[in-house]
C-alpha cells in the first residue's frame, strides 16, 4: 500500500510539474510584455495555470527552480514497473493459496474431517424426516 500511496502524491505533483512547465513561457511572456494587462488577457487562462501550479510545487516542497520533469516521470513509471511486478507476484501467490486450500480440503474430506457438502445436505434431511416420523424420538444416525 505504501507504494501506490507514494505513487499518487507523485503522480499529483508530477501533473502540477508539468503543468508549470507548459505554462512557463506565457508567465515569462507576461513578465517581458511591454503592455502587460493586453499580454494578460489574451494568456489569462495559462498565466492562471501557470500561478496554481506553482502554489502547488511550492506546497509539496518542491523547488521550481530545479524542477525536471522527465526525471519525476522515469521515477513514476519505475513505481509503475514495480507495481505490475508485485502485482504479478500477488496474483501467482493467490492462486497458488487457493490450489493449497484446495487440496487441504480434499485431504481433510478424504480423512473424514469435512464432509461434502451434498453429503451434509442428504443428513440433514434425513435427520429432519426421521424427527417427523418418530415424533420428536431421539435416533441415532450412522454417518
Amino acid at each position: 500500500m505504501d507504494l501506490e500511496h507514494e505513487m499518487k502524491a507523485k503522480a499529483e505533483i508530477l501533473k502540477y510539474a508539468k503543468q508549470y512547465m507548459a505554462n512557463r513561457k506565457f508567465q515569462r511572456g507576461y513578465e517581458k510584455a511591454k503592455d502587460q494587462d493586453m499580454y494578460f488577457r489574451s494568456h489569462e487562462t495559462q498565466i492562471i495555470l501557470f500561478g496554481g501550479a506553482e502554489n502547488m510545487l511550492k506546497r509539496f516542497g518542491v523547488k521550481t527552480a530545479s524542477l525536471d520533469v522527465e526525471k519525476m516521470q522515469a521515477e513514476y513509471d519505475a513505481m509503475t514497473a514495480q507495481k505490475a511486478k508485485l502485482k504479478k507476484i500477488y496474483q501467482t501467490d493467490e492462486k497458488e493459496a487457493e490450489e493449497e486450500d484446495k487440496q487441504l480440503k480434499n485431504i481433510r474430506q478424504y480423512l473424514g474431517l469435512e464432509r461434502d457438502t451434498r453429503e451434509n445436505k442428504k443428513l440433514i434431511q434425513s435427520m429432519i424426516s426421521a424427527y417427523k416420523k418418530g415424533r420428536g424420538q431421539y435416533y441415532e444416525f450412522n454417518v
